[in-house]
């Protein structure tokens, strides 16, 4: 068997579907939620013009993959060169681990919903987190 040469030659537009996230968001009935290529794309390079991540960070992906988040996490150190660390299954509950993976890899940026924000602020070992910017 051989493998192809060519680019398979597929013609995407910004406004074909990227992925679909199955959510209740604030209505709590159950529904599928598209995102572009474009509004995917768009929403990295604003990340990337806001934040500016480089060779010299590294970033922690820890949310599940079902959480929309995740796609940034998995997507974003690809257009900006940064290292990517990757957190266990269940280890985005988990404060202290997160605190410890923080300072194993010299995690520099991670993303935090407000409620788990706080208990990793309240984590002692937070504190000594002193590579994240």
């Amino acid at each position: 068997d051989s493998w192809p040469t060519q680019p398979p030659g597929l013609h995407l537009h910004g406004d074909n579907l990227a992925y679909v996230i199955y959510t209740s968001g604030s209505t709590g009935q159950p529904k599928g939620v598209g995102n572009t290529h474009g509004a995917l794309a768009e929403r990295l390079q604003w990340m990337q013009a806001t934040y500016r991540l480089g060779a010299s960070d590294v970033l922690m992906q820890k949310a599940p993959i079902s959480f929309d988040v995740s796609v940034w996490e998995c997507f974003w150190p690809l257009i900006s060169g940064c290292r990517l660390v990757l957190a266990g299954p269940g280890e985005h509950r988990d404060p202290h681990r997160i605190a410890q993976l923080v300072q194993t890899y010299g995690v520099t940026t991670l993303h935090f919903v407000p409620p788990l924000l706080q208990l990793f602020i309240d984590e002692p070992l937070a504190a000594e987190c002193t590579s994240l910017r």
